[in-house]
């Protein structure tokens, strides 16, 4: 017998202290319906939706299941059904009982946090929230790129798969989805189309996807934007230490790159070509693509 620890219905008294209640939306092919008032049970491991509703939303029983309750065993049909709480939502499973609570695994997977003191939920710190879907048909994507005759291409998509696989071992629940949309070819169609039916979000690092998807109200989680609010600020007269590695765009310009990939422009750095050298900041350039910044060599 498999057991989940999934309500406690004890805890369903209205002076519990430290107690959190919020508004959610259950969401089947029939419709959607919200419910106020909705306990939050950090003692639950299971979200819970009242078998009324269940059925009124046209939910379908995927399996059954023996709950530990406070109350003791209880075997319960559960279902699939989007479940949206403060703006965030994702589809996951449901246990159908007598009642409607929030159990800790859809706060984790939404990204909320309880406050008890506050008696509200408070999003927690991190990128990613909820499941990672990857469409079939971006592994497939990436496996053509992988096998480009092309050297450059080749790396890319090797190393697109690499971190597939990194994703899959670490803490954000990852599923391989053969969802797909017949009647649009590119990629990047695809999962605008499937973002806006799913109401999901949509992680890139491409600059154009990022802008197609925004312009059609599609949330937009951009790598790129993430990686570049983590790089350090600089102002000028910043003192750096850094090696020239090629000629700039300008007679006379050296390239410099930080760790993180910024690009470090110096002016009359070319002399400096395959060596270290002190450099001051002189301006900060922050584009689409980007930050680039600007120095001189220091004087001695």
């Amino acid at each position: 017998m498999h057991v989940v620890r999934s309500f406690n219905t004890q805890s369903m008294s209205p002076d519990v202290v430290g107690e959190v209640r919020v508004a959610v939306t259950y969401r089947g092919p029939k419709g959607e319906a919200t419910v106020d008032n909705v306990l939050v049970d950090t003692g639950a491991t299971h979200t819970v939706i009242d078998a009324g509703l269940a059925e009124a939303l046209g939910l379908v029983p995927r399996w059954r299941h023996t709950f530990e309750t406070a109350n003791g065993f209880r075997d319960l049909d559960v279902a699939e059904a989007e479940v949206e709480i403060l703006g965030r939502s994702m589809k996951m499973s449901v246990a159908i009982a007598d009642l409607n609570l929030v159990g800790m695994t859809t706060l984790e997977n939404l990204g909320f946090k309880v406050d008890p003191v506050r008696k509200r939920l408070e999003p927690t710190t991190g990128f990613l929230f909820g499941e990672l879907v990857i469409p079939r048909f971006v592994l497939d994507e990436l496996q053509r790129i992988a096998d480009s005759p092309d050297t450059l291409r080749r790396s890319r998509g090797r190393r697109g798969l690499e971190i597939l696989t990194t994703l899959q071992k670490g803490p954000t629940p990852v599923e391989l989805s053969d969802a797909d949309v017949p009647g649009i070819a590119e990629v990047d169609g695809k999962l605008v189309s499937l973002a806006r039916a799913s109401r999901g979000a949509i992680l890139t690092t491409d600059f154009n996807l990022n802008r197609v998807a925004d312009l059609q109200g599609i949330r937009v989680l951009n790598v790129n934007s993430l990686a570049n609010a983590l790089k350090p600020a600089f102002l000028p007269g910043d003192e750096l230490r850094v090696k020239i590695v090629q000629d700039g765009k300008e007679p006379g310009q050296g390239v410099a790159f930080l760790d993180d990939g910024t690009m470090i422009v110096v002016e009359s750095g070319h002399r400096f070509l395959d060596r270290e050298v002190d450099v001051l900041v002189t301006r900060v350039l922050q584009t689409v693509a980007g930050r680039m910044v600007f120095a001189q060599p220091r004087l001695e």
